[in-house]
């Protein structure tokens, strides 16, 4: 019988690919294994993405009545907060662009469009960046229409406003790393010139389909590296790339992708989106496989290294980060291409001397 990790790879699978789901697999599934399949659900973020399969099974391969009604009602609160946040997301934009300020997605709404249903991607808060260095212009008028501006970080400042919360990016790296960090930057706001299209007849702008490649690898990689990552993160890359692999310079990525050392966690990402989420990648210079593949996998389903989530405050997170670095050196070691110690020294001088300039 399939283990549960398993029967939601096959789920995914068939979400993304439309591959063929055997009901069979469910109909003799015991409630414990439901509940755990649920949980799991959960915890890789992907709870209403799944539902909708789980929903469109045969009567008698459905889950309980009470494992049910509580998923029904948690896919209902991931799209309710999707559409509280695409509500809010248009108001301050609109605020914006009013003011003559023009305002990029990244992340959120930029990788849910490409979703079999965008208000299932479960989504934080809606991070964005203002082009022409409108970053405390935009700060202030949020502020002055009612809205709480928190400062405290320097890479992007939180906007409290109708219930949810935005990250108004000054910088879209964590540019205290050191030079790399601060060329990356470089580069991505290079990349957000010329035309860009709006986001759903709204006054959001989605950003080149290089600039979402590069951002969301980049993101995904730094998730990984301090604390671990989901299969929401590999269904965002594989949804993604079903739709705009053929439409941005995959030699030009690939570039930037070893500049940066990101090119074996886009290996890896690859391997694992064409073997277990059946997406398939046409272009004959994508490399699909990875030494690495099963033991990322195993990381994102057994592993539990949270930081930034744990909601235990900034002294805890930043002792968790250096314990991770010290309990995950492989990471370091095989998929960044470093060593925890370097990465380590980068984040301590970076705090110290505050050096997150251009």
């Amino acid at each position: 019988m399939e283990t549960v990790s398993e029967l939601l790879l096959n789920i995914l699978r068939h979400t993304l690919s439309k591959s063929p789901i055997q009901p069979q697999s469910f109909e003799n599934l015991s409630e414990e294994k439901w509940w755990l399949l649920f949980r799991i659900s959960a915890k890789q973020g992907v709870l209403a993405i799944v539902y909708d399969v789980v929903s469109q099974l045969p009567k008698e391969c459905q889950p309980p009545r009470q494992i049910n009604v509580q998923w029904a009602l948690s896919a209902e609160a991931v799209e309710h907060r999707y559409k509280l946040q695409f509500s809010g997301a248009k108001w301050l934009t609109d605020l914006w662009s009013t003011a003559g300020l023009r305002t990029v997605v990244i992340k959120g709404f930029a990788l849910s469009k490409y979703y079999p249903i965008p208000e299932h991607r479960e989504c934080g808060d809606f991070d964005c960046f203002l082009l022409d260095d409108k970053y405390e212009e935009g700060n202030i008028l949020a502020e002055q229409n009612g809205a709480k501006v928190n400062r405290e970080w320097y890479k992007h400042s939180q906007i409290y406003f109708r219930g949810m919360m935005a990250e108004n990016h000054q910088f879209l790296v964590t540019t205290r790393k050191g030079k790399k960090t601060k060329a990356l930057n470089r580069d991505l706001v290079n990349m957000l010139n010329g035309d860009m299209s709006p986001f759903d007849e709204t006054s959001i702008l989605l950003p080149p389909v290089l600039f979402t490649a590069l951002f969301v690898t980049y993101h995904s990689f730094s998730h990984f590296i301090s604390e671990g990552i989901t299969m929401r993160h590999m269904c965002d890359w594989a949804c993604f790339m079903k739709e705009e692999q053929n439409n941005f310079d995959w030699s030009e990525f690939y570039a930037l992708c070893k500049t940066y050392k990101f090119d074996r966690f886009v290996d890896v990402s690859n391997a694992i989106i064409t073997k277990y989420l059946g997406v398939e990648l046409y272009n004959k210079d994508v490399i699909k496989e990875s030494p690495y593949t099963n033991q990322v996998l195993n990381d994102i389903f057994y592993e539990d290294a949270k930081i930034f989530s744990s909601g235990k405050g900034k002294w805890h997170n930043r002792f968790k980060l250096i314990t991770n670095m010290f309990a995950y050196g492989w990471k370091y070691r095989d998929i960044a291409q470093s060593s925890s110690i370097t990465y380590m020294f980068r984040i301590i001088s970076g705090y110290l001397f505050k050096r997150e300039n251009h």
